[in-house]
């Protein structure tokens, strides 16, 4: 109890002794002021107010709006002591005239609220509180009564934008504020429009919006076609204009266009990563609504490949398994009904690792026995290319001969996947067909040709 000092005050009696009781110190320098003997003071020590104090000062207001802060009046004894046992009638009442009536309240626990006061009038205004059981009173601190808030200012907060390429002027927000500068908190029904439209042009969206909070937001705008325009918000009796808005206009799908182009990749492998097709406006830009049907077929290149069709998803068509098989240089072609449609950069198809032989040359029929003659023997993927990393040992030999002719075999390293065979001789003429062999690759028989 530090507002409490122990000093020579209060007496009383307790088990034949006496004792001192706590005084504060106020009411123990009026004692000795008054030449008071401590066990006097005991009458000192009452439960009777003799004070009002204002204890919360209500805040400035605003005529016909409830003020939110409350305003209290203590009851207080001599010694500025709340007397909480106190529970009189306490009577605000306003000389100016401001306040909307007077008001009584009882206190509790020594302290008389007054909430959500009223006032009619603009001024600066002082209440007065009444204790008229106890016959006390005390003012408030004067208190500035303004007129009520109104709106005074309708404001773009986020103005409407040019979009040279669409027709979307963006996201737009507007503001309405009282006469202090402050958003205006009532409700209040804002609206949209195009000010001095041509025929036919028209602002689309939601028009129409309710503030919250002093503020109305107005998403996803679009205007129907393109050109200059002025935005107007209007709204609890006020207007704005925008500045001038340049709209390239709405868009529509009308060309096709390669996103991620095809990579160079190996016979019967898929193209990664995947192929993608964008369907584009007359601006460029990806039509994001746009699911229509997009067709992949060969442009140039020496293989072919069925027609690949997939649906466009959010603007974008995706190829996940363009697979090519014969080897070379190729170009892709994409259409979309009456789109425009685009060609693809080149990209290559390589062989495969080898598995098998092939002959490539032969001798014809009516080739002299006596050569020099050439035979050629590749090595190639499971298409059939040939597979020019390949240095595989490639073992020739006769497969049929004309009856007579010993057996006769030739092993060469293949370059570049081909095994060739130079100046080749057969001891006679006849009838011969030619087997080509080599580890992990089987062997090949050739087609039967005639020697002269």
């Amino acid at each position: 109890m530090s507002q409490w000092t122990w000093v020579n005050a209060l007496f009383t009696k307790h088990a034949g002794r006496t004792e001192i009781g706590p005084v504060r110190p106020a009411r123990r320098r009026a004692a000795q002021y008054r030449g008071l003997e401590p066990l006097e003071l005991r009458e000192l020590l009452s439960t009777t107010a003799t004070h009002l104090v204002i204890g919360l000062q209500p805040t400035n207001g605003y005529v016909g709006l409830k003020n939110p802060f409350a305003l209290t009046v203590e009851l207080t004894d001599a010694g500025g002591n709340l007397v909480t046992s106190d529970h009189s009638a306490v009577t605000l009442t306003d000389p100016s005239g401001s306040l909307a009536k007077s008001i009584t309240v009882h206190a509790s626990g020594g302290i008389a609220t007054f909430s959500s006061l009223l006032f009619t009038q603009t001024g600066t205004v002082t209440l007065t509180a009444t204790d008229a059981t106890d016959s006390l009173t005390v003012n408030t601190g004067q208190i500035v009564i303004q007129a009520a808030p109104a709106p005074h200012t309708i404001t773009f907060s986020q103005a409407p934008a040019s979009d040279p390429t669409g027709a979307n002027p963006g996201d737009v927000q507007v503001s309405i504020k009282d006469q202090y500068g402050n958003l205006f908190s009532v409700p209040e029904t804002v609206t949209l429009s195009l000010v001095n439209p041509s025929t036919g042009e028209k602002l689309l969206g939601k028009l129409s919006v309710k503030t919250s909070g002093g503020i109305a937001d107005f998403p996803g705008l679009t205007v129907n076609e393109g050109g200059q325009f002025q935005i107007q918000a209007s709204g609890a009796g006020l207007t704005v204009s925008s500045g001038a808005l340049t709209m390239g206009g709405p868009t529509t799908a009308t060309q096709l266009h390669f996103l991620q182009q095809p990579s160079d990749a190996v016979a019967g492998v898929a193209n990664t990563p995947p192929i993608t097709v964008e369907v584009l406006d007359q601006f460029n830009n990806v039509i994001s609504t746009d699911h229509s049907r997009v067709t992949l077929t060969v442009a140039t290149g020496p293989g072919t490949m069925k027609k690949v069709s997939v649906n466009a998803k959010n603007g974008i068509a995706t190829f996940n398994k363009i697979i090519l098989t014969t080897v070379g240089q190729y170009q892709l072609a994409a259409a979309d009904g009456s789109l425009t449609g685009d060609t693809s950069h080149s990209f290559n198809i390589t062989a495969g690792v080898a598995t098998k032989l092939v002959f490539e040359l032969i001798p014809t029929t009516g080739t002299p026995a006596a050569g020099p003659i050439t035979v050629k023997v590749d090595a190639v993927d499971k298409f059939g290319n040939v597979d020019t990393t390949s240095t595989a040992a490639v073992t020739l030999a006769t497969a049929t001969a004309p009856h007579g002719v010993p057996p006769q075999s030739q092993t060469v390293n293949a370059s570049a996947g081909v095994a060739t065979f130079n100046s080749l001789a057969f001891p006679s003429a006849g009838k011969y067909s030619l087997k080509a062999t080599a580890t992990s690759l089987g062997s090949a028989t050739s087609t039967s040709f005639l020697l002269v």
